[in-house]
């Protein structure tokens, strides 16, 4: 395999860092709200919320996300399966981070449904 891939190690610092700096700067919860379709009069909308302790929990997320992928490059580098197990655990470092900053209950869905995929084994017939 040569030279392992950075870019997963790259992404879960990126992301710590980008959650460093919200912590450190947030001074009232960040929320987002964006409608997204009308049913009958009723108003979809997809939100997102971060408080500090939603900031927190991801904190704890992206620390153990960045982890376990600097030891999976010293753990897998013969493995020619490295490169989908690193992608499936940073669509699961995601969508747990999704679920962490769900501001409505689709939004927590979407990314609970995204975590459970990505538990399944990929090597099923």
């Amino acid at each position: 395999m040569g030279r392992p891939p950075r870019s997963a190690i790259a992404g879960a610092g990126a992301s710590l860092a980008v959650t460093v700096a919200l912590l450190l700067s947030a001074q009232k919860p960040l929320d987002f709200q964006e409608p997204w379709v009308n049913l009958g009069g009723i108003d979809v909308t997809l939100s997102f919320s971060a408080g500090v302790a939603a900031l927190y929990v991801a904190l704890a997320v992206c620390v153990v996300a960045l982890f376990v992928q600097v030891y999976s490059v010293a753990y897998l580098h013969d493995d020619s399966r490295y490169a989908p197990y690193a992608a499936q655990v940073s669509l699961f470092t995601g969508a747990m981070l999704l679920v962490v900053t769900s501001g409505d209950l689709i939004v927590l869905l979407v990314g609970w449904e995204v975590m459970g995929a990505c538990l399944l084994p990929a090597d099923r017939p």
